[in-house]
């Protein structure tokens, strides 16, 4: 809703208007439900269209309602991936001058659990229980990177060069980010989750280097094969926006004529990114030294997946002690 004496924006559920102000507002006719539906149409008209002549770009199909840390880690991962039509964007710019020197620390976290998992794995279902359950600070790449660029910092400045020339921040900078992230107060006092990083053996090793340890590592495993069934099954609604599963969430016979199949959703581009995704852990597991490790069995229910995580996180006798 529109506040016509202020022009600010309301939203009556996810940002709700001031008693004061609600007598005054005005539902605007261009978010009518009917004109917000023919804008959808035509805009996934027009955008299969132009997927339907794109012969030789890769393509990469993001789930915009996950949060947009998420979003952009699935970003991240598919502009830095190699086996493409295209190269990999190369993290190191020429132009821009050379990356930092390492960050090290002389009192790292007490406590440091890292998780990773596959697309579609439910890692983000986790992370969320995790941090819930044991009080940790969840930490991910693109919130720091985020924030470091939002606040003007020194090195959320010169991640922004990178940034500015559409090029990827390079692992050293990103993992200076983050190192310097984990000797904030709140993590120090409590610990942290590390969401999907490091993600590489060098970040790994730089890591450790800098003299943070990684005390619990998880790796959620689902099989290949049903994480491309939940994959290729997928079928895009181009007039409401809506996701089915021909097989999980069936779509109603009234719309399955003009359901569509997105090129990101076929079996070949699937395996890639899961092939992408296999070879970054393994690097990063390689690279682990002293990190109890625990591969936690993706296939089953949510809640059966955190009660073996909780089980492993508090179990005495590892390398490193049991979370309280």
């Amino acid at each position: 809703r529109l506040d016509p004496e202020t022009g600010k924006i309301y939203h009556l559920k996810f940002d709700p208007p001031p008693e004061h102000v609600r007598g005054r507002l005005v539902h605007r006719s261009d978010d009518q439900e009917e004109k917000i539906r023919t804008r959808l149409g035509q805009y996934h008209s027009q955008v299969e269209g132009v997927l339907g002549n794109l012969k030789s770009a890769d393509q990469c199909f993001v789930d915009g309602t996950k949060k947009p840390d998420d979003v952009f880690e699935e970003i991240f991962v598919f502009l830095g991936a190699s086996g493409g039509v295209w190269p990999a964007l190369e993290s190191a710019p020429a132009p821009i001058e050379t990356a930092p020197a390492p960050i090290s620390v002389s009192s790292p976290p007490e406590k440091v659990v890292c998780i990773a998992g596959p697309p579609a794995a439910g890692k983000g279902t986790q992370c969320e229980k995790i941090v819930a359950q044991f009080g940790l600070v969840h930490l991910s790449t693109g919130d720091i990177l985020r924030d470091h660029v939002k606040r003007g910092t020194a090195l959320g400045k010169k991640a922004k060069e990178y940034m500015d020339q559409g090029l990827l921040v390079p692992d050293d900078l990103i993992t200076n980010l983050v190192i310097t992230r984990m000797q904030e107060s709140d993590v120090m006092a409590k610990g942290c989750l590390l969401d999907g990083f490091p993600r590489s053996a060098k970040q790994t090793t730089s890591l450790v280097e800098a003299g943070i340890n990684i005390h619990k590592f998880i790796r959620i495993d689902v099989p290949d094969e049903a994480l491309i069934e939940r994959g290729v099954g997928r079928r895009l609604d181009p007039e409401t926006g809506k996701i089915y599963h021909l097989k999980f969430d069936p779509p109603p016979a009234s719309v399955q004529h003009r359901l569509v199949h997105r090129s990101d959703d076929h079996e070949e581009k699937i395996r890639r990114r899961l092939q992408q995704y296999h070879d970054q852990v393994q690097g990063v597991m390689a690279a682990l030294d002293k990190a109890d490790i625990f591969i936690a069995e993706g296939s089953l229910s949510p809640a059966q997946i955190f009660s073996n995580i909780s089980f492993f996180l508090t179990a005495p006798g590892g390398a490193w002690p049991a979370l309280v």
